[in-house]
């Protein structure tokens, strides 16, 4: 607590008059700096036409976002770490039916979308993203860093591995 007094500006007593312990004052700094709350302008803000370009124009936004404020990954991984995720929960209904909502529009929209839930399209859009995002972060210089490379995953994510051709052409053994 002395450290956060001195950062603040306070002394002990000022910071105890304001948060009774170390955990609500991170619950209430987790509150303003949500990794989400960078993340959901970039959804409200798409003008996709189709889905394909909807989620390929998200991915792109979402990993420059997340590249440029690195600091919400380090707030993410405290609270998952430190608080065991605790915190999410008081975050999660104000953002998450946001991002659902982004999702359904566009794909109601657009049309020749298969009828998955929308929320567990959100859960799995943002799982392939942080993968994406962390391999490059933990496994620096191993994985081509290009559009290219971004844009497989995306289309593996919408259309899968295995095409019609490809289950055509495998051998017994599993080989191509």
């Amino acid at each position: 607590m002395r450290d956060i007094a001195v950062a603040s500006g306070l002394t002990v007593g000022g910071v105890y008059a304001h948060w009774n312990d170390k955990e609500t004052i991170w619950g209430a700094v987790l509150d303003v700096f949500h990794p989400l709350r960078k993340l959901l302008p970039v959804f409200r803000s798409t003008n996709a036409a189709t889905v394909e370009e909807l989620f390929s124009e998200l991915a792109y936004r979402i990993v420059e976002t997340l590249g440029t404020h690195r600091d919400a990954l380090n707030l993410l991984f405290t609270e998952l770490v430190e608080f065991q995720g605790s915190h999410f929960v008081s975050v999660f209904p104000d953002l998450f039916p946001s991002f659902v909502a982004s999702v359904r529009e566009t794909t109601e929209r657009t049309g020749a979308v298969l009828p998955y839930p929308p929320e567990v399209v959100v859960r799995s859009f943002f799982g392939l993203i942080f993968s994406y995002f962390m391999t490059s972060i933990v496994l620096p210089g191993n994985f081509p860093e290009n559009d290219e490379s971004l844009d497989v995953f995306v289309k593996i994510y919408l259309h899968g591995m295995v095409g019609s051709n490809a289950a055509e052409t495998q051998t017994k053994d599993g080989t191509a």
